[in-house]
Formats: structure tokens, C-alpha cells, sequence
């Protein structure tokens, strides 16, 4: 499916863990996300509902300074399933992202 009829650019509520974004069709344009600090972020995105659909992108490394970081993409990386967040944090430490998305 190409973007069409009336939708418009989105964003999930500000996460702590892995999660699943949206079901559905959509357009994946970006994340932010704030570290603690001191530890590297990595983030994994999937066209899915889980860790088994496809990877959209190559996995996205922040270090850990500065502390909110972004990453945006246009055009935007269209997902026909869901848009499903896998991240891992060097020394288990913590962080908060918010993803942004066009969908119908």
C-alpha cells in the first residue's frame, strides 16, 4: 500500500522498553531517543508485530552523550505489517524514546 487518502505524521508515546509502535501499514520518519548518559543505546527496527519481522533498517547505535539524540529518514521506510522497537543498552542502563510515523 502507497501513502493515500487523508492520514497524517504521528507519534507513540514515550517508551521505556521494547515495543510494538502501531499494526499496520505505515511509514517509520524517525525516533528520539534520551540516554542516561552513560551508557550506549542500540535499537533494532522491525516490520512487525515482534523481533521476527523483517529488519527495516540497519540497527541504529547512539552512544551515550549526548543524552537526546534523533534520527529521522525521508523518504520514509514503509512497514506493511507493524513497526515493532528491539533495544538493547550497553550496561543495562535506561532510556526513553518516541517514535514518529505517517499512517492512515
Amino acid at each position: 500500500m502507497a501513502r493515500d487518502g487523508a492520514g497524517r505524521l504521528k507519534y507513540s508515546a514515550l517508551k521505556t522498553a521494547d515495543a510494538l509502535i502501531r499494526t499496520g501499514w505505515l511509514e517509520f520518519f524517525g525516533i528520539t531517543i534520551s540516554t542516561d548518559g552513560a551508557n550506549a543505546v542500540t535499537v533494532d527496527l522491525h516490520d512487525g508485530t515482534s523481533v521476527a519481522g523483517a529488519k527495516i533498517c540497519p540497527t541504529l547505535t547512539f552512544p551515550a552523550t549526548p543524552v537526546t539524540q534523533s534520527f529521522g529518514i525521508a523518504p520514509g521506510v514503509e512497514c506493511t505489517t507493524g513497526l515493532y522497537v528491539n533495544i538493547t543498552v550497553a550496561g543495562g542502563g535506561t532510556f526513553s524514546y518516541t517514535m514518529f510515523y505517517y499512517s492512515v
